[in-house]
C-alpha cells in the first residue's frame, strides 16, 4: 500500500471479504496520517485504484451553468471530453457517504468520474453479513466491524464493475462474490440461501446478466459526432456554408456522413456480435429455502446452490463443485477442446486442504466456469450433483473476457500518438515532448498565417466579416479533412491480405503494431510440434534399474505399470469411444488388449458407486451385485485384472501430476490402490528413495534430450476399505509411492517450423519458446528447430536455498546432446574458464549462450531478483514448466525492457500471454481466441513472418499516407498564404478538385500496394517524430514552398501580366497568380504522392499497384491537360482558370513543375535513406547509449567479465 498526501476518505479496498489483518492494516495506516490518500492495487479483479468523492455544491454548479451559457457551449464540450473538469468546477470533497459523484483512477492511470446510486430500503436494517451469523461461521468470513447495512445503500458501477459503501470504514468495496472463504466454510454454505436473504444480496450483487446493451444508433452518433476531430470538422463546414464555400462544405459533408456511417455500422455489428456471444437467461434448479426450485438463471445470486442435470448445461454464472464429478468443455476460456473432469471440492470434512482459502484460479480444478458446457454430471447412491454459486454477471470468468473486449487496454504505440499530436486532437491531453513540437510548430504557423492574413486584409480595407472569415479559413487548411479516412484504408487493406492468407484480425490497430514486433514467444506443443503426441515405448522398472525400452506393452507381464497405464487417466466414454486428453488417449490405446467402460447405460450411470470400468478383453463382463451397500463385481475369471475407479484425483498444472484410486472387482475384500503419474521430477520427489532406480537421472536426461515427452508412474497400496477411499483426501495419497517406470511419448516438429525460425533469425527478430514440458525436452526442440543456435551454449538456471536459509541462484551448463561439431565448439567456449572472474570461468561471448530456466525458478526470481530477471528476460531462450499466468509474466517483463513481443500459441493455457502481447496470434479457433487480436486458421507458424511482414507494410503506408495528408494540407496552406497577398484565394471548385480528386484519389489507392515478400532486418521506423521523417517532411515543405514562389514570380515578370483588380466583397479567384499556383500545386500534390509511396524493403514496387499506377499517369496527364489547353468550359465557368495566350509560357509552367516533381522524387527516394545522411545523424547526436533497455542490458552483460557465474558443465538437474 502506498500513501500520500491527501485526504484520508479516498480509498477503495479490493474484495468485500478482505482478511481481518487486512482491515487492522489500514487501520493502522489511517490512524498514523490523517492527510494520507491510500492507493491500493485490486487482487481480486477490480479495476479501481483510487477514488475520491465529491458532492454537488450548488454555488458552483450555478456559476458553471452561467459560464456555459457565456462560452456558447464551448466550456460544455470541454466537460464532455474531460468529466473531471467539470467535477472541479461544480462539486466539492467530501467524506463517501455524502458523496453524489466519486472521481476515481484504474490501474492504468486513467481517470474516469461515476455517479453514486444511493438506494433506501424500507425495510427493517438488516447486516449484509446476517446469513453468515445465523450459520455461525461469520467470524471466518467477514469482520464484525466491516458489517455493511442497507437502509441506505450506496454503490458505483465502473466498467460494469460494483464498488459498495462500507460507512463504517466510509470506503467503496470491489464485490467479486464468495471467494476468500475457507474450503470448510464453502462447504458450510451447501443448504443455499434463505429467501429472506435474497433482497439484500440482490441489492447487493445485482441481477447475473452479462448484458452488453447494444446502443441505438442515434446513441453512437451522438459519441460519434462529439469525438473532437469531428467537432472540427463540423465547425469548419459550418464556417464554409457561411462563407458561401457550398460545394466544398457540401461535399466535405458527405464525405464525413460516409465516415461516420461506415464507424457506426461497424460498432453496432461488433456490439451486436458480443450480445449474440453472450447466453441469454435459462431455466435452472437451485436449492432455496432446503427446497429445489426452477428460476431464470438471472436470478440467481452469490450463495445459491445450483443443480447440474446428469445430461449437463451450459454454466450461468461461476460456481464451485460440492458434489460429485462433472465433465466439461471450456473451449470457451482456454481454446482446448479436450474435455477436462471436474471433482468436487475437498474440505467438506477438516483438513489441511479445507482450511485453504478458496480461490477460482487455485481450485479452478474444482470450479466450474461461466459460460464453459458441462457435458456429463455425476454422483454416487443417486445424490445430487451441486455448485455452490460464487460469482455472477460480469464478475465471472465469461463476464472478464466480455469486459476486456468491451474495455481493450489502449495500444502504447508512439505512431498512434504522434499522429494524434500531429492534428492538435490532443493538444490538452499530451504529455510527450515530441508532442509539443509538433504542437508548437503548426500553432506557430496557424498563428503566423492568422496574424498575416488579418494584417493583409485589413492594409486591402476588406469588410470586418470577410477578414474574420479568411482568416479563419487559413487555420481549417492545416487539418486535412479526409485524414481518419485515408488513415484506415490502409489498416483496412491490410486486414483484407490477412484474411485471404486465414489470418483474421479483431483489433485493426494491432495491425501496425505487430510491424514493429522484435521477440517472438513460442508455445511448443501444438505450436512448434505436432498436437497430438505419439507413443514410443514404455521403460519397466526391474532389479531397482531402468530397463531398455518397450515398444510393444503386450510383451510387459502383467503388473502395476500395465494396470497403471489402464487406469491412470481422465478419459470417459463418448460414443463408445474413449474420449479425453490425447495423452491419456494415446497411452491406454497404446495397452491394446484393455477395455475402458462406464456402468450402466447412458441414463443410469450417473448413480453407480464406481466411475468406470477396466478389464483386459479376455476378462469377460461381470455381474452385478450388491453386498453392505457397495457394488460388488463377482467373476470366475482371475487370469486377467478387473478394475473399478473409486476416485480420481485429476490433473493440476500447479501439482504436475493425477492420481486414481482403483479397486481389484474380482476381491471384493482386497484393499484399494492408488495410481499416480505426472513429470519424472515431481513423481521421484513422492515417492520411497529406495523405490527410486540409480540410473533415473542418467535415462531422465537421456530421454528428454532426445525431445521425448517423459511421464513416470508410481503406485501405493491403502490400508483402508472401498469405502473410506471416497472421502480420502489426496495429500494421503499421494505420498510414500513406490516406482513403477516411465512411459515415453513423442512429439515431432511441425515441418513448417524450423524455415519461419530461420527466417525470422534472418531479419534479427529474436525467438523464445514459452511452454510447459521439461525443460531439457525444450531444449531439445528449442535446438531441433534453431531458436538454439549449433554456436550457442544453453545456461540453465535454478533457485535454491542455501545452509541459511537465504535463496541463491545457480547457473549451469546444461550438458545436451549434441552432436561431436557442437561438443568441440564448446569444449573450446570452455577451454580457458579459468582465466577471468572469481569463478573461474570466462564468459561467454555475445550470442555463445542463452539460458533456460524452470517456472519454478522463475517465479522466484520473477518476485526476488528484479535485475536477474532483466537478463534472463534478454538472454532467455527457453522457459519451460511455466504456468499459464506465468506466460503472460514473461511477456510483461520483455515490453517493459523496450521490446515489442508477439505470443503464438494454440489457445490452450496461452491466451493471458495473447492478450497481454503487443501481438497475439491464436492458432486456434476456439471462442477463447475471441481475446486474441489474431486468429490463424491454418495451425502452424508460418502465419508469424505473414502478419509481421503485413504489419511492416502497414505500418509504411500509415507512414507514408500521414506524411502525404500532412504535406498536402501544408502546401495547400502556402497556396493559400500566398495568394492572400494580392486578396485573393481558391475557388470552390479548386478545393474540390484538389480536395476529392487528386488528393483523396491518389491516398486511397497508393495504400493498395502488398507486403514485401522477404522480412528484412532492419524494422520501419515508429515515430512519427524521428530524424528521417522529420527531414523528409522539411524538406519537401521548404522544396514546394520555393516552387511555388518560383512561379509567383516568374508569371508576374511576363510582359503580358497584368496584376488582379481587388474588390473587398469577393474572393478575386480569376487571376493569373491564381491560375500557376493552382496548377503548380496539381504537380505537386501528385509528386509528393509518388514522393512518399515507397516500395522496398517493407512494401512490393509501386508498378505492381496497377491502379495507382493507371492512377497517377491519368492525373497527370489530365493536369497537363489544364495546364496547357483545358476547354474553356472547364477553364472559365468550372475552376475559374485565367491562363495566358502564350503557349510557351504554360508550357514553361509545366517544365518548372516537372523539375520539382524530379527533385521531389529524388530528394525522398535517394536523399533521406541514405546512408550517409544516416551516419551525419548519428554523429550529430552523439547517441553515448541505447534508447531500449534491453540493449543498454545486452552492453552490460558484455562489459561484466564476471558474469554469468557459471559453476560447474554439469547435467540439468
Amino acid at each position: 500500500m502506498m500513501a500520500s498526501k491527501g485526504n484520508p476518505k479516498y480509498t477503495v479496498l479490493s474484495g468485500f471479504d478482505s482478511s481481518i489483518e487486512e482491515s487492522r492494516r489500514i487501520d493502522d495506516d489511517m490512524s498514523s496520517s490523517s492527510s494520507s490518500t491510500m492507493m491500493m492495487t485490486s487482487q481480486d479483479g477490480g479495476d479501481v485504484k483510487t477514488c475520491v468523492g465529491f458532492c454537488t455544491a450548488p454555488i458552483k454548479a450555478f456559476f458553471y451553468a452561467i459560464l456555459c451559457i457565456l462560452s456558447c457551449g464551448v466550456l460544455l464540450l470541454l466537460s464532455y471530453w474531460k468529466p473531471q473538469w467539470r467535477l472541479y468546477l461544480t462539486s466539492e470533497r467530501c467524506n463517501m457517504e455524502r458523496a453524489d459523484s466519486v472521481l476515481i483512477t484504474n490501474k492504468e492511470d486513467e481517470v474516469f468520474v461515476e455517479h453514486v446510486i444511493v438506494r433506501v430500503d424500507e425495510e427493517e436494517e438488516v447486516p449484509l453479513d446476517s446469513d453468515v451469523d445465523e450459520l455461525n461461521v461469520q467470524a471466518s468470513l467477514i469482520n464484525a466491524e466491516r458489517r455493511m447495512t442497507l437502509k441506505t445503500f450506496h454503490h458505483f458501477i465502473h466498467r460494469h464493475q460494483r464498488y459498495v459503501l462500507d460507512k463504517k470504514r466510509d470506503r467503496f468495496f470491489f464485490i467479486n462474490g464468495l471467494e476468500a472463504h475457507t474450503c470448510t466454510d464453502l462447504h458450510k454454505l451447501s443448504g443455499g440461501l434463505l429467501t429472506s436473504q435474497t433482497m439484500k444480496k440482490c441489492f447487493l450483487y445485482g441481477k447475473n446478466v452479462i448484458d452488453v446493451q447494444v446502443k441505438p444508433y442515434w446513441k453512437l452518433l451522438y459519441q460519434e459526432v462529439l469525438d473532437p476531430f469531428y467537432v472540427f470538422q463540423f465547425a469548419s463546414i459550418i464556417f464554409w456554408c457561411t462563407d458561401e464555400y457550398y460545394y466544398y462544405a457540401g461535399a466535405i459533408f458527405f464525405i464525413s456522413c460516409v465516415s461516420i456511417t461506415l464507424s457506426l455500422r461497424q460498432m453496432r455489428k461488433h456490439l451486436e456480435d458480443l450480445r449474440n456471444m453472450v447466453a441469454t437467461p435459462c431455466e435452472t434448479t437451485i436449492i432455496r429455502d432446503g427446497m429445489k426450485r426452477d428460476v431464470l438463471s438471472d436470478k440467481i445470486l452469490p450463495g445459491d446452490v445450483l443443480v447440474i442435470p446428469s445430461n449437463g448445461l451450459t454454466m450461468p454464472c461461476d460456481a464451485v463443485l460440492l458434489t460429485g464429478t462433472c465433465r466439461v468443455n471450456e473451449s470457451m476460456l482456454t481454446g482446448e477442446s479436450v474435455p477436462v473432469n471436474k471433482t468436487e471440492l475437498p474440505g467438506r470434512c477438516l483438513s489441511m486442504a479445507g482450511s485453504r482459502i478458496y480461490s477460482s484460479d487455485f481450485h479452478k480444478i474444482h470450479t466450474l466456469f461461466c459460460g464453459t458446457e458441462v457435458l456429463q454430471a455425476r454422483f454416487y447412491s443417486k445424490g445430487m450433483v451441486v455448485a455452490l454459486v460464487t460469482k455472477t454477471g460480469f464478475s465471472t470468468a465469461k463476464g472478464d473476457l466480455v469486459r476486456a473486449i468491451l474495455f481493450p487496454k489502449e495500444v502504447g504505440f508512439k505512431f498512434f500518438r504522434d499522429a494524434l499530436y500531429f492534428v492538435g486532437v490532443l493538444s490538452i491531453f499530451g504529455t510527450h515532448f515530441f508532442f509539443y513540437l509538433y504542437l508548437i510548430y503548426f500553432s506557430l504557423l496557424a498563428l503566423i498565417g492568422f496574424i498575416y492574413s488579418v494584417v493583409l486584409f485589413v492594409s486591402f480595407h476588406d469588410s470586418n466579416k470577410q477578414i474574420i472569415f479568411r482568416a479563419f479559413d487559413l487555420i481549417t487548411t492545416v487539418v486535412p479533412p479526409a485524414l481518419p479516412a485515408s488513415m484506415t484504408v490502409g489498416i483496412m487493406y491490410a486486414i483484407q491480405r490477412l484474411k485471404k492468407k486465414k489470418i483474421y484480425c479483431i483489433s485493426p490497430p494491432k495491425v501496425n503494431v505487430s510491424g514493429k514486433i522484435k521477440l517472438v514467444c513460442f508455445d511448443k506443443t501444438g505450436t512448434l510440434t505436432e498436437e497430438g503426441l505419439d507413443f514410443h515405448g514404455v521403460i519397466p522398472l526391474e532389479n531397482n534399474s531402468l530397463q531398455i525400452v518397450v515398444r510393444d506393452v503386450r510383451l510387459l507381464p502383467q503388473g502395476h505399470l500395465v494396470s497403471a497405464m489402464a487406469t491412470c487417466h481422465e478419459l470417459t466414454v463418448q460414443n463408445g469411444r474413449p474420449s479425453g486428453d490425447p495423452l491419456d488417449v494415446k497411452m491406454f490405446e497404446a495397452t491394446q488388449d484393455w477395455i475402458y467402460e462406464e456402468p450402466g447405460i447412458e441414463t443410469e450411470h450417473y448413480d453407480q458407486v464406481i466411475e468406470g470400468e477396466i478389464r483386459h478383453k479376455q476378462s469377460p463382463p461381470q455381474t452385478m451385485t450388491s453386498e453392505g451397500g457397495m457394488t460388488s463385481l463377482i467373476s470366475s475369471e482371475r487370469l486377467f485384472p478387473h478394475f473399478g475407479v473409486l476416485k480420481r484425483f485429476p490433473f493440476i498444472s500447479d501439482l504436475q501430476r493425477m492420481s486414481v484410486i482403483v479397486a481389484s472387482l474380482h476381491d471384493v475384500n482386497s484393499h484399494p490402490i492408488a495410481y499416480t503419474k505426472g513429470a519424472p521430477e515431481m513423481i521421484a520427489k513422492l515417492c520411497l528413495p529406495s523405490t527410486i532406480p540409480a540410473n533415473f537421472r542418467h535415462q531422465l536426461d537421456k530421454l528428454t534430450q532426445q525431445g521425448f515427452r517423459v511421464i513416470a508412474f508410481a503406485e501405493k497400496r491403502l490400508a483402508i476399505l472401498r469405502v473410506r477411499a471416497l472421502q480420502i483426501e489426496r495429500e494421503q495419497v499421494e505420498c510414500d509411492l513406490n516406482f513403477l517406470g516411465l512411459l515415453v511419448m513423442q512429439n515431432k516438429l511441425k515441418p513448417e517450423t524450423t524455415p519461419v525460425i530461420n527466417e525470422l533469425h534472418r531479419a534479427a527478430l529474436r525467438t523464445v519458446m514459452v511452454t510447459g514440458d521439461n525443460i531439457l525436452t525444450a531444449v531439445s526442440v528449442a535446438r531441433e528447430c534453431n531458436i538454439i543456435q549449433p554456436n550457442q551454449k544453453v545456461i540453465g538456471i535454478e533457485t535454491y536455498d542455501n545452509d541459511f536459509g537465504d535463496v541463491k541462484i545457480r547457473y549451469n551448463v546444461i550438458d545436451n546432446f549434441m552432436t561431436d561439431e557442437e561438443r568441440e565448439i564448446q569444449r573450446r567456449i570452455l577451454s580457458d574458464r579459468y582465466q577471468h572472474g572469481r569463478t573461474g570461468l570466462t564468459p561467454p561471448k555475445e550470442s555463445e549462450y542463452v539460458f533456460a530456466i524452470t517456472g519454478k525458478s522463475f517465479g522466484v526470481i520473477y518476485s526476488q531478483f528484479p535485475d536477474v530477471l532483466d537478463r534472463i528476460s534478454v538472454r532467455g531462450a527457453v522457459f519451460a514448466r511455466m504456468l499459464p499466468e506465468q506466460k503472460a509474466q514473461i511477456v510483461q517483463s520483455m515490453q517493459k525492457l523496450g521490446y515489442n513481443v508477439c505470443m503464438c500459441g494454440d489457445g490452450a493455457n496461452d491466451c493471458g500471454a495473447l492478450k497481454t502481447a503487443n501481438a497475439g496470434i491464436s492458432l486456434s479457433e476456439a471462442e477463447a481466441s475471441v481475446a486474441s487480436p489474431f486468429t490463424s486458421k491454418v495451425a502452424n507458424i508460418t502465419c508469424v513472418p505473414i502478419l509481421i511482414k503485413e504489419g511492416r507494410a502497414a505500418l509504411a503506408t500509415s507512414f507514408s499516407v500521414f506524411k502525404y495528408m500532412a504535406l498536402y494540407s501544408l502546401v495547400e496552406f502556402a497556396t493559400v498564404l500566398i495568394l492572400y497577398s494580392i486578396d485573393s484565394n481558391l475557388g470552390d471548385w479548386q478545393y474540390l478538385y484538389i480536395d476529392l480528386i487528386l488528393v483523396l484519389i491518389v491516398a486511397l489507392v497508393m495504400e493498395r500496394t502488398g507486403a514485401c515478400e522477404h522480412l528484412v532486418r532492419r524494422r520501419p521506423s515508429g515515430s512519427l517524430v524521428s530524424f528521417p521523417v522529420l527531414f523528409s517532411v522539411v524538406g519537401q515543405i521548404i522544396l514546394q514552398i520555393l516552387t511555388q514562389v518560383l512561379a509567383y514570380y516568374y508569371v508576374r515578370s511576363q510582359p503580358w501580366f497584368t496584376p488582379v483588380h481587388i474588390n473587398p466583397d469577393s474572393d478575386n479567384v480569376m487571376c493569373y497568380e491564381n491560375t500557376v499556383l493552382f496548377c503548380v500545386s496539381c504537380f505537386q500534390y501528385i509528386a509528393l504522392a509518388i514522393a512518399f509511396s515507397t516500395g522496398a524493403p517493407y512494401r512490393k514496387p509501386m508498378y505492381t499497384n496497377t491502379i495507382y499506377l493507371v492512377s497517377v499517369i491519368v492525373l497527370t496527364l489530365l493536369t497537363i491537360y489544364m495546364t496547357v489547353y483545358p476547354f474553356e468550359f472547364l477553364m472559365e465557368k468550372v475552376l475559374q482558370l485565367k491562363l495566358p495566350d502564350d503557349i510557351w509560357f504554360r508550357v514553361a509552367l509545366v517544365e518548372i513543375s516537372g523539375v520539382a516533381f524530379v527533385l521531389s522524387i529524388v530528394f525522398d527516394h535517394a536523399i533521406v535513406p541514405s546512408s550517409w545522411l544516416r551516419r551525419f545523424w548519428v554523429r550529430v547526436r552523439r547517441k553515448r547509449k541505447p534508447k531500449n533497455r534491453y540493449k543498454v542490458i545486452e552492453k552490460g552483460m558484455l562489459e561484466d567479465s564476471s558474469w554469468p557465474p557459471i559453476e560447474c558443465e554439469a547435467r540439468y538437474t
